[in-house]
């Protein structure tokens, strides 16, 4: 969505969803005289300051001078009484907001009021009989104007003067149209055309903007002069009256009407058939013609508009017409006529509010607001819809007919009118004419404020809102995957406003939303539970609160105010602290495995049981070796001693006080916390696992030892974490690891994701002067100075050979000159090559420049969802491993496992590397074994297990595997990396720390090809001396680029193409890939407005030469990277040759990378869906599960 800031903000949001922004909003010509005196007039209390709010008023006049002529209205004003509001005793209370109810009655008497002689108001002044003045604001109602119209007048701003050798000039002029209130009177001597008159201005408050017709009438008004509406010879602010103070301010609030036409003419761009709105005034008495930027004949500000028939005219076609062709013939600017017709010429064309809403786009203002007789009321014969005619008569209706209807619980009222633009000369060129909210000469911040609502209306009445709220409240209450029969049925709910008795019966009733998930059989039908999709995976803040509340958590310091704000190291979420706008995780997420990883695990788990056996703690020296512990903040700070045995919570500020209201007998405990662990789903398997162990503790008279193992083990099961029922073998689940290490040489890939769109066109700037110029044209603001650039050389980039790499980038700069990185240019996910002359919306089959969905797209490199759930990373570990390779798939603190995922069918798991070194479990048991205890109530899954559980219970698993592997490998001092260089980034630089420290690792763990993903918010990129090893590459990616121009807050918008690095010992550097967008302006075939390009590099390019070098064959290469049929192989991507000093392909040899070392035992393995070669697979042991011991 665009900023709702003023002039930056006019043409951003021309085309809607579905039309305009501002379709079916009145006419601001249409809106009745003295609109601010009629029912629904808005007015705000603004006290004692006469400086309006949300008018752009200056906000010295008020200070110095406060002689300037405000409108005053008298206590026997209508509008006097409506704003006063007196009180049962006379008081006047003056509501902070008024909206009137009906017309006020103005008789003749008060129409000689001040505000009865004015077109429009901008803020009123009340002070006979008060004891000091008390101003109101008047907010015009909701408005548009048509972008072209017919007999448009010229208006200027500031002074009149000499500019160079030319006298006279008229600066910033602009059209307007002369039946709007845009521009104050610019009054001069009759014969103003043929002299050097001097403007002079009045009014009847300062600032008043009037019509053309009342500017005239105004002028010729002036009593003892002879003065006309004219265009004025000069201007100067001493000589232009009482009125005129501010008129030569360098940023003039207001703008003066001349008496000179202007002409508005359509600008077309040849290539995409949008259209920008040219300003031609006639000339002023220099003979100039200059004009606002904003509208000259060097616009760049194009906009969609729905031409006739998607006709729209060729280079030749505009000569034709006589339309000026600009000398690139990429533009031509031609002169229109709009042509207002009705649109229905009687109602039997129409049957159905339907078709009102599809045919009629140009909205009325409310026909009560107008005078009495002005419309008659007449049936049409259409249910629900009320004609209002101007002739009584419905079977020839006029342009100015008015029908009202509701729809979607809105009140409409419709104008049978349509105004089409229509080109000048012999063509049949047309489309309808655009509306905006914004006065291009009178721009005020309510109009922002009114544009801003109907962007938000648009989306709120969009047909694709209803099943958009169903499906994400559905989920919010608890079920992840509902049917498309509940997503229809909670829509219809909304979008009718009932559901059951519930709700108001209009449409987005919240009520009847929520009442329809939590009625709904499918949400309450308990057979459900069986269902393998139904339910879901609790998030972590949800199941602590569902802990907290189910044991009972009692507060031994009740005068601590705790919060759960700083777990996200803990549980993964923490109060009040989602790190995006998207909360937690997207709509989208998908966890590893069957369903993807959600959480920290191990910590999520030992902190539990941590809390269990010693009540919320806080770090202190005795409690420094567990593994996690839950704190409440505000306690973090108080040291407290663990105590020398479980059980013992009198320290703690707070414990889980939960006993059985039975004790009699060890069923009886475990039927009443299945019941408010799991809501009674404890399946008989568990139950069979946990029973003994409390029994053990029960027996000897321990009842609260035997609470506390109950709870903790119930707490570890897959019934308590996931929604549905778990159908479980009795066997444990099994564990991947290799036994041996192949003979291939080690390489491994780190993908650098900068999360949020790295603005990568300050990463790599050309530095040759016409491509430097571009880019300073196109970046203003944002631009770098040459002095922040490193020098570097290109030869792959047509002439331009000198180029920069941004000197915070001082490590990518280093190893580009050692010949150790190169840059792939205007990269990004494509389905196939593009320009901006194609549907590139439509092809895309993605939504564009949104993080979620550019995310999504970039980690699993599909964008065809030819093989969905799997990433492209996963999708080449998976060929590798298949063919000897050893693997291993590693998420940096958990992040990026979606781009590490592989098929289903072969569910290779992904390792969380971790920044901080894992410590021992389970300290001071209250069950000595209990982690393998956790892996059996986890154990393998049969065929038709929940996906949820299977997916909690195989990251369980995983997670406990790694854990110890972890433990081993940070206790191993072969696998430090001591002295490791500091950047000012700190958490990178511990994320990458801890990427060095794993790979050391690697021959312990018997691997071959590691993949990882560091996920990265800044651009610090201080890598060290990492690079030197030849076996290493880091791939820099993103969301998506940046916009090259500045949005109105001074910022970037979401784009689509960007520049990227790759760097590493074998990378082939020192040279650009791929085409740098040239030039740098719409002029671009790449170029799709705002500085967006689409992108020339697709990632796929990137992706092939990187499965080459990891060893990925080309006959496995579709199943890879299932888009890349789209593009040609030899001139689109890249070879491990083009990218490595040790590649060995290109795209005319089908080469199969390093060859595998010989497998002991080789077995068949079935191929995964779409399935890749499949030579071999490793034997793979398992790791067996010890029989739980009780304490």
């Amino acid at each position: 969505m665009c900023p709702a800031n003023l002039i930056a903000q006019l043409f951003c949001n021309v085309r809607g969803l579905n039309g305009y922004i501002g379709d079916r909003v009145p006419l601001c010509v249409d809106l009745p005289q003295k609109h601010f005196l009629r029912k629904g007039a808005t007015f705000k209390l603004i006290g004692s300051s006469v400086t309006p709010e949300l008018h752009n008023d200056r906000p010295e006049w008020e200070e110095n001078y406060p002689e300037l002529l405000r409108l005053e209205v008298g206590s026997s004003s209508p509008l006097f009484t409506a704003l006063c509001a007196a009180d049962g005793s006379g008081i006047c209370t003056f509501p902070s907001k008024i909206v009137l109810a009906e017309n006020l009655a103005y008789d003749i008497e008060a129409q000689k009021g001040s505000e009865y002689k004015v077109d429009t108001i901008r803020s009123v002044k009340l002070q006979s009989g008060l004891s000091h003045p008390i101003h109101y604001e008047y907010v015009r109602q909701p408005c548009v104007e048509h972008s072209f119209y017919n007999d448009a007048k010229k208006v200027g701003k500031g002074s009149v003067a000499a500019r160079n050798t030319n006298a006279n000039v008229i600066e910033g002029s602009m059209c307007a149209d002369p039946r709007l209130p845009s521009a104050t009177p610019m009054c001069t001597s009759k014969n103003w055309d043929n002299s050097m008159s001097w403007g002079m201005i009045y009014c009847n408050y300062h600032a008043e903007r009037v019509t053309f017709t009342s500017a005239q009438r105004i002028c010729e008004g002036v009593e003892g002069a002879d003065l006309v509406q004219g265009q004025p010879g000069a201007i100067a602010e001493n000589r232009a009256g009482p009125c005129g103070v501010g008129v030569s301010n360098s940023i003039p609030y207001f703008r003066w009407w001349t008496s000179v036409g202007c002409d508005v003419k359509v600008k077309i761009s040849l290539k995409s058939g949008q259209v920008a709105i040219v300003h031609e005034p006639k000339p002023d008495k220099a003979g100039l013609a200059l004009v606002e930027p904003l509208v000259d004949e060097k616009t760049l500000n194009f906009f969609k508009v729905p031409w006739t028939n998607d006709a729209f005219p060729s280079v030749q076609e505009c000569k034709d017409n006589s339309c000026f062709v600009s000398s690139d013939e990429e533009s031509c600017i031609c002169s229109s006529d709009v042509i207002e017709n009705q649109a229905y010429s009687s109602v039997d064309y129409s049957n159905s509010i339907d078709d009102f809403m599809n045919t009629l786009h140009i909205g009325a203002a409310d026909p009560a607001s107008y005078d009495a007789g002005t419309y008659t009321v007449i049936d049409c014969g259409i249910t629900g819809v009320t004609v209002y005619s101007t002739n009584g008569d419905y079977s020839a209706l006029g342009i100015d007919t008015i029908f009202g209807f509701e729809w979607k619980s809105k009140q409409y009222f419709l104008k049978n009118s349509k105004s089409i633009v229509k080109l000048r000369g012999s063509g049949n060129f047309s489309f309808r004419n655009p509306v905006h909210f914004i006065n291009f000469a009178d721009s005020n911040a309510y109009a922002a404020h009114h544009e801003t609502d109907a962007v938000l209306d648009s989306l709120f009445y969009h047909p694709s809102h209803p099943p958009f709220m169903a499906i994400r409240m559905i989920q919010r209450f608890g079920i992840s995957n509902p049917s498309p029969s509940f997503i229809e049925r909670v829509s219809t709910a909304y979008s009718t406003g009932t559901y059951g008795g519930f709700g108001s019966a209009r449409y987005g009733d919240m009520g009847a939303l929520v009442a329809a998930i939590l009625l709904d059989d499918e949400a309450r039908q308990v057979v459900l539970d069986a269902d393998q999709s139904h339910g879901h995976l609790r998030e972590p803040l949800i199941k602590l609160t569902s802990f907290f509340r189910s044991m009972g958590l009692s507060f031994n310091q009740p005068l601590m105010l705790p919060s759960l704000i700083g777990q996200e190291d803990m549980i993964g979420q923490g109060s009040f602290e989602s790190p995006s706008v998207f909360s937690f995780f997207l709509p989208e997420f998908t966890p590893t495995g069957v369903a993807q990883s959600a959480g920290l695990f191990v910590p999520e788990l030992d902190g539990m049981m941590s809390t269990i056996k010693f009540g919320l703690v806080t770090n202190s020296p005795k409690c420094k070796n567990m593994m996690a512990y839950l704190t409440f903040s505000g306690w973090d700070q108080r040291l407290m001693e663990c105590p020398d045995e479980e059980g013992i919570t009198d320290d703690s500020p707070a414990h889980a006080a939960y006993f059985p209201s039975s004790t009699a007998s060890v069923d009886a405990i475990l039927d009443e916390m299945s019941t408010l662990l799991t809501s009674g789903r404890l399946s008989s398997h568990n139950r069979q696992l946990i029973k003994p162990i409390v029994e053990q503790a029960f027996n000897s008279g321990d009842i609260p030892k035997a609470v506390r193992i109950a709870q903790q083990l119930m707490f570890a099961t897959p019934e308590f974490h996931a929604t549905n029922i778990p159908r479980k073998q009795n066997t444990a689940r099994e564990i991947d690891s290799y036994s041996f290490l192949p003979s291939q040489p080690y390489k491994a890939v780190v993908v650098l994701m900068m999360i949020g769109g790295a603005d990568s066109f300050n990463l790599l700037v050309p530095k040759c002067n016409d491509a430097y110029e571009e880019y300073m044209e196109a970046r203003k603001k944002h631009a770098l100075p040459k002095t922040s650039l490193t020098t570097v050389t290109a030869t792959d980039q047509g002439t331009c050979s000198e180029w920069g790499i941004n000197n915070l980038m001082s490590t990518v700069a280093d190893h580009y000159q050692a010949g150790q990185a190169l840059f792939f240019a205007n990269t990004g996910t494509l389905t196939k090559k593009m320009t901006n002359q194609d549907d590139y919306v439509k092809e895309s089959r993605f939504q564009l420049y949104a993080h979620n969905s550019m995310q999504h797209e970039f980690f699993t490199g599909d964008p065809l969802e030819k093989n969905a759930g799997t990433g492209v990373f996963g999708r080449m570990l998976d060929v590798l491993r298949l063919n000897g390779y050893h693997t291993s798939a590693n998420a940096v603190t958990g992040y990026g496992g979606k781009m590490l995922t592989g098929d289903q069918l072969h569910n290779f798991p992904v390792t969380t590397v971790g920044t901080v070194p894992p410590k021992e479990l389970n300290m001071s048991p209250t069950i000595a074994n209990l982690y393998d205890v956790v892996k059996e109530l986890n154990g393998k899954g049969e065929p038709g297990n929940s996906f949820l559980s299977e997916t909690w219970s195989s990251r369980v698993a995983t997670a406990l595997f790694e854990h110890e592997q972890m433990v081993i490998i940070s206790n191993d001092d072969r696998f430090e990396v001591k002295d490791y260089p500091e950047g000012y980034d700190v958490q990178l630089g511990l994320q990458f720390q801890a990427v060095a420290e794993y790979m050391m690792s690697r021959e312990y763990r018997n691997v071959t090809r590691d993949v990882f993903v560091v996920p990265h918010t800044g651009y610090d990129l201080h890598f060290g001396d990492a690079l030197a090893e030849l076996f290493l590459v880091i791939v820099m990616g993103s969301d998506f680029g940046r916009t090259m121009n500045a949005n109105s807050n001074g910022g970037t918008d979401h784009a689509w193409g960007g520049n990227y690095f790759m760097m590493g010992g074998k990378v082939r550097g020192g040279r650009i890939l791929g085409d740098y967008p040239r030039p740098l302006s719409p002029k671009c075939p790449s170029w799709i407005g705002r500085g967006r390009f689409i992108p020339t590099t697709p990632w796929d390019a990137v992706w092939n030469g990187l499965a080459n070098w990891l060893g990925v064959s080309d006959k496995d290469m579709d199943f890879v990277l299932p888009n890349r049929y789209n593009f040609n192989k030899c001139n689109d991507l890249f070879f491990d040759k083009d990218l490595f000093t040790d590649g060995v392909c290109d795209c005319n040899s089908a080469c199969s990378g390093d060859p595998p070392s010989p497998l002991p035992n080789p077995t068949p393995t079935p191929p995964p869906t779409n399935a890749p070669t499949v030579t071999s697979q490793t034997p793979i042991p398992t790791q067996p599960t010890p029989n739980p011991t009780p304490n």
